[in-house]
């Protein structure tokens, strides 16, 4: 909760609240979290690590989808 409120306050985001981001949150929990599941059992889902550079994410983004062709 805190890193988000600071990125409300850095970011510029007037719009974050703390009663936002817990609607948010809550929102993604019980409706967006869900399809990890239903993709994951269709053969649909394909998990990339996000953490890093941008360029090595992009990468492995692309290498990611590649495979899928």
């Amino acid at each position: 909760m805190q890193r988000l409120l600071l990125r409300a306050q850095t970011g510029g985001r007037t719009d974050d609240s703390e009663d936002t981001i817990r609607k948010r949150q809550k929102i993604y929990a019980e409706e967006t979290a869900p399809l990890v599941d239903e993709y994951g059992h269709r053969g649909l889902l394909v998990r990339v690590d996000g953490l890093g550079e941008v360029s090595h994410v992009t990468e492995r983004l692309v290498q990611a989808l590649d495979a899928r062709r």
